[in-house]
């Protein structure tokens, strides 16, 4: 029996949550997977999934805040918790797509000054 679009990303941001990428990477397709926020445009869920080992040692915990359910679509308000030196929370909006048992897109929305600051470039 296949799940509910919000189970799917329930699934995902629990295993994200626990740090377990390897089982987030499970509920993301594997072809055709889209992720755009305001630091990343990938269209590749391993590429995607890759991006986390620079947040695995600061993540603290997801919550999620409000969501809303449209069909296949699952617009989540989210609250990240990282740990720096000090405790912070980020909101992030996060928009994604499932079809089938598979997210297939992931949009984020959030203030990248910060992250600018956690992970700064050369650029």
């Amino acid at each position: 029996m296949a799940q509910r679009p919000e189970e799917v990303v329930d699934a995902y941001l629990k295993a994200i949550g626990d740090r377990d990428f390897a089982r987030g990477r499970l509920f993301l397709a594997d072809e055709g997977f889209r992720f755009r926020s305001p630091v990343y445009r990938l269209d590749s869920a391993d590429e995607f999934v890759s991006t986390f080992w620079g947040v695995e040692s600061i993540l603290d915990s997801i919550r999620v805040e409000k969501r809303f359910v449209d069909g296949h679509d699952i617009l989540d308000i989210l609250e990240f918790r990282v740990q720096i030196s000090e405790p912070q929370s980020t909101w992030v909006v996060h928009w994604a797509t499932v079809e089938g048992d598979r997210i297939t897109t992931i949009r984020a929305y959030f203030d990248a000054a910060g992250y600018a600051e956690m992970f700064p470039t050369d650029e």
